[in-house]
């Protein structure tokens, strides 16, 4: 049985994939979000740029044969911290989109297939983290806990998990008055298996539009808060550290290549991220086709 409906489900996803790929601007982005996460995963891998080198004889440097993208305020290769800073932003938008995902659906399906005083419960500790701003709650959560990768990126999936948690509730909601859940039931079928075989399979395609959602909104909150200097510490590569050169006057007039590459980055980044989930959007609702 498992096995037919595993190859009725593969079935049902080849015109997903179809329709995916006749999105051409969510098909562009995926490739140039592979390359821009081959780039900075697999790069500090294949060359010697050393983001830590500090030289103060190249204070301030504008690109050269050297530095193709210059050198920051401490004589360190922009280049170098540019490709480190995007592992570091990237993990941390990615951990914390899969750990608000997961979260979201455990709790989601919870609430959705059990009702009543647990729904309840938990549906209003959702609107209660939903009616705080994100960035306030994290900038206090990095003061008193410091900032470090692992303190922003639970205090994000802490924050963001709601998202998953209402589209997986509201699926398990309609989807447990159907008479294929009730026959499971019926024959004894435990939660476990509802979730594995029934609800998982329904709610795959908005997770996953769920997680491109948050983890391009977290590696917005990780720019802000290094900028702010309330993230990561200084000397920790970030695209958001990159960024906090640019709270100077004189470096916004004069020194673009300080600003200019980290915040394209930031923004190139985050627009294809969106441009993939709308796809997936697209690819996996058919009512949303364009």
């Amino acid at each position: 049985m498992s096995r037919g409906l595993a190859g009725l489900r593969a079935g049902l996803a080849r015109p997903a994939v179809l329709r995916f790929t006749a999105h051409r601007l969510a098909v562009v982005a995926a490739v140039l979000l592979t390359i821009v996460l081959a780039i900075v995963f697999f790069g500090p891998l294949l060359t010697s740029l050393d983001p830590h080198h500090v030289d103060p004889s190249q204070y301030r440097q504008p690109p050269s044969s050297d530095h193709p993208l210059g050198t920051d305020s401490a004589g360190r290769d922009v280049l170098a911290r540019l490709i480190y800073g995007g592992r570091t932003s990237l993990t941390i938008g990615i951990s914390a989109s899969l750990a608000a995902a997961v979260l979201g659906f455990g709790l989601g399906a919870l609430a959705g297939m059990t009702g009543g005083v647990v729904d309840s419960v938990l549906s209003r500790i959702v609107d209660v983290i939903q009616s705080f701003p994100a960035l306030i709650i994290i900038i206090l959560l990095a003061a008193l806990m410091g900032g470090s990768m692992t303190t922003l990126v639970v205090s994000m999936a802490a924050l963001e998990w709601p998202i998953a948690y209402r589209v997986v509730r509201t699926t398990c909601l309609s989807l447990r008055e159907q008479d294929t859940i009730r026959a499971a039931r019926g024959f004894g079928a435990r939660l476990p298996y509802l979730l594995r075989w029934h609800v998982l399979p329904e709610v795959v395609g908005p997770l996953v539009v769920v997680i491109t959602v948050v983890a391009a909104v977290c590696v917005l909150l990780e720019a802000a808060l290094s900028f702010l200097g309330l993230g990561l510490p200084a000397d920790v590569p970030s695209w958001g550290n990159m960024l906090s050169d640019a709270r100077s006057l004189t470096v916004l007039k004069n020194m673009p290549w300080l600003w200019i590459p980290p915040g394209a980055a930031i923004a190139g980044t985050v627009l294809m991220i969106n441009f993939v989930g709308d796809g997936i959007r697209e690819a996996t609702d058919p009512r949303q086709s364009r």
